[in-house]
């Protein structure tokens, strides 16, 4: 069975109330919404960063979070990787020891295994000849795959990535466009993939969840969200497809 990730949470994010329910299990839900609507703050409520109010965070079964129960797991022990816009690679470090740091911080291994292991998950993204270069040198797309490859040495059970492309040039845009969603679809983990354009929202898939003022005002394809526009945000982005 594939892992499930399930979100039912409350909470005043500065002058925003966020109230989302949502689920998802073994492939990309898109999360689309304007600036200010909640995305990022979901995101860091799902990772641990933000701490709700009420409600309950479960990754395949597993309480991440209960506001009744009190149980609030901190990042490192909810096995959610995350992959931040500005991408969080550490500039003092290599590329493999980046990657190799998200192994660190996942089990203990010498430092040569962490070293072969993290160059076996950039070989798998194609940048293994980018493995002594540091983050300031790597162009965008370089730097995408690079803070996947991060994330994906914890072992994660689900993904959350946050506007994963929108700090690409047109030609990369394109290129990672297929590379991703490839990518995501033969993990078959939960993820949570945040953007507001729509042809980023239609490559990673048909899944789509728009968020407006901290709520999930409409969820469905982005032909189903053309026929029945929700909202007048929902109406330019599909008409922007």
């Amino acid at each position: 069975m594939k892992s499930r990730l399930e979100i039912d949470v409350e909470g005043r994010v500065g002058g925003l109330d966020v109230q989302v329910r949502l689920a998802t299990a073994g492939k990309p839900l898109v999360l689309v919404g304007p600036n200010a609507a909640g995305k990022t703050s979901l995101l860091l409520m799902i990772l641990g960063a933000l701490r709700p109010e009420r409600g309950r965070v479960k990754l395949d079964g597993r309480l991440l979070f209960d506001a009744e129960q009190g149980i609030d797991l901190p990042p490192e022990d909810r096995g959610v990787g995350y992959v931040p816009q500005d991408y969080g690679l550490f500039p003092h470090m290599t590329v493999v020891g980046n990657v190799a740091f998200g192994l660190e911080c996942r089990r203990r291994l010498a430092r040569r295994e962490r070293r072969r292991r993290a160059l076996e998950l950039l070989d798998a993204l194609e940048v293994a000849h980018l493995a002594s270069r540091f983050p300031r040198s790597l162009s965008g797309g370089e730097g995408q795959r690079v803070a996947l490859a991060r994330a994906l040495a914890s072992e994660p059970q689900a993904l959350l990535l946050d506007e994963p492309l929108a700090a690409l040039d047109a030609g990369v845009r394109r290129q990672m466009r297929e590379f991703l969603p490839s990518r995501l679809a033969m993990l078959e983990l939960p993820a949570i993939v945040v953007t507001h354009d729509p042809g980023d929202a239609a490559a990673f898939g048909q899944d789509i969840a728009v968020i407006e003022q901290g709520r999930v005002v409409q969820r469905g394809t982005l032909a189903a969200l053309a026929e029945a526009p929700a909202s007048a945000f929902v109406t330019e982005l599909v008409s922007r497809r």
